[in-house]
């Protein structure tokens, strides 16, 4: 009885640690270079406090035959977005202050400040992925997303 116990306990906490598992964001890394950056939005001359207003949206325009995952249904470029975070929610901070610190690198690499900034973004079917009929990772539409700090 004790033996099936424990086993009991192992396999819900197995389960358990395969389910968070399985909610985790995978990502894949992103070298951004300048020829890779049709345009930013917003401009760079934007505020941290209109950055933080705007919940520390921001978008780069990237020409889809230089992005790293192929996209057939985009006419000219990917959007790689990053996505909101409630300014007013506690703890967001941090991750407010990553989305500047980002956004002001993306920015030095159009200005040719920096060479390159590595972003991740995100891969699965919740960021609007599939996988062609020819095995490869696709995008269904235009964007591409980062994943919050």
């Amino acid at each position: 009885m004790k033996t099936f116990a424990i086993c009991l306990c192992l396999f819900i906490c197995v389960s358990l640690a395969q389910e968070a598992n399985a909610g985790a964001s995978k990502t894949l890394s992103f070298r951004l270079t300048r020829q890779k950056i049709a345009s930013i939005e917003p401009n760079s001359n934007i505020t941290r406090q209109s950055f933080e207003e705007g919940w520390g949206q921001f978008e780069v325009h990237i020409p889809k035959a230089l992005f790293l995952i192929p996209a057939p249904n985009c006419r000219k470029n990917v959007f790689l977005r990053m996505v909101g975070a409630d300014p007013d929610k506690p703890g967001n901070h941090d991750q407010l202050a990553f989305r500047w610190q980002l956004f002001q690198a993306i920015h030095a690499v159009a200005r040719h400040e920096l060479d390159h900034v590595d972003v991740a973004i995100k891969i699965g079917p919740a960021a609007y992925q599939r996988i062609n009929r020819h095995g490869q990772r696709e995008l269904e539409y235009c964007n591409a997303f980062i994943p919050g700090k």
